[in-house]
This record gives structure tokens, C-alpha cells and sequence, in this order.
């Protein structure tokens, strides 16, 4: 549903609906999502209804860039990465590579592994242990990160993304580093 009024020749005054989250973090997640976006001047919400956001849009904009369904070969593609060397155990290779990326400026937001089964093995997490997902998206929640299994990685590889912000999405990650057992 759209109602046009313009801003200026470029933008759009818009009337979009987004489907409620069923839970309380999805939903404070959604309205972080669509207040991160210029020109939002009114968001709507009402229980059993859809989310109504009014904002001024380009052509071009959306209102929830598919930040979730970032496509894991892209973001590798176009980030940083070198590889790291943990001196312990594979947990210790973890805390250390989450320190490292802190103490670069960094804030931890996803972790890339090859194999789901693999990584919990490797951090010697119980194959009985579901790690919860994160509504409306293929991620799981690992210690607040993101959690993806990529196929296109060994099985054996974890991949821990950095960004400047930490709701960052994927594509907005700056920072690599490839975690080497």
C-alpha cells in the first residue's frame, strides 16, 4: 500500500506493512531494523496486526534490506580475512579470536562454520544441545553472534566476522578471522 506525497523529486512518501514478530526480542530486533533507516516518520504498532511504517523512499530503497538471507560467500568475498592461530584448545581459539577482533575495534556479530555438528564437537558442546534460532532468519544464536552453517567451507573451518557496529548485518562486516585447529 502506497500513498504518494512528496518530499522532493527523488523520494516518496510510502505506507508499508511488516509482519508482526511473535516474540518480544524479534520484535525489538524489526523496530532497530526500520528506525536504523532515514525518513522513517512514523512507526505503528498494534497487537495481531502488521508493523505500519511512513517513510520518504528513494525507487531503489527498501525498508528491510534481506540483511538476514546476505548470501555467506558474498560476505567472505568482500571482507578482510587472515587466518588465526588459537595457542589452547579450540574454545580458547574462539575466546582469543573474539578477543583479538575487540581489541581491534570490532564488535563479534556472526560466526561462519562449515559443519554445525563439526563446530559443537569442536567446542565440545553436547550433540543433545540445540542452539535456539533466531526468528525470521537461517541463523541460530551462539553467545549473542550469529550462527551459519556454509557449506561452501571445509567442515572443519569457523569463520568469525567483525563489524563497526553490533547489529550489524553480515554484508556490513569489516574483519575476518579464519580459525585454524
Amino acid at each position: 500500500m502506497s500513498v504518494s506525497t512528496t518530499k522532493s523529486p527523488e523520494f516518496m512518501l510510502t505506507v508499508e506493512q511488516v509482519e508482526l514478530p511473535s516474540s518480544t526480542v524479534g520484535l525489538v530486533s524489526l523496530l532497530k531494523r526500520i528506525l536504523s533507516k532515514r525518513h522513517v516518520q512514523n512507526v505503528e504498532v498494534n497487537v495481531g496486526a502488521p508493523i505500519r511504517v511512513t517513510w520518504f523512499k528513494r525507487i531503489s530503497d527498501l525498508l528491510l534490506d534481506d540483511v538476514a538471507n546476505t548470501d555467506p560467500d558474498d560476505v567472505l568475498r568482500n571482507v578482510t580475512m587472515t587466518e588465526f592461530e588459537g595457542d589452547g584448545s579450540p574454545r580458547e581459539a574462539l575466546i582469543d579470536a573474539l578477543i583479538v577482533l575487540s581489541g581491534e575495534g570490532f564488535f563479534p556479530t556472526y560466526i561462519y562454520a562449515g559443519d554445525l555438528a563439526e563446530f559443537k564437537n569442536w567446542l565440545s558442546i553436547p550433540r543433545v544441545v540445540r542452539l535456539p534460532p533466531i526468528e525470521g532468519t537461517e541463523y541460530l544464536n551462539f553467545m549473542g553472534m550469529r550462527l551459519l552453517e556454509v557449506p561452501s567451507l571445509p567442515k572443519d573451518c569457523v569463520v568469525l566476522l567483525g563489524a563497526e557496529l553490533p547489529d550489524s548485518g553480515a554484508a556490513d562486516a569489516r574483519r575476518a578471522l579464519k580459525i585454524v585447529t
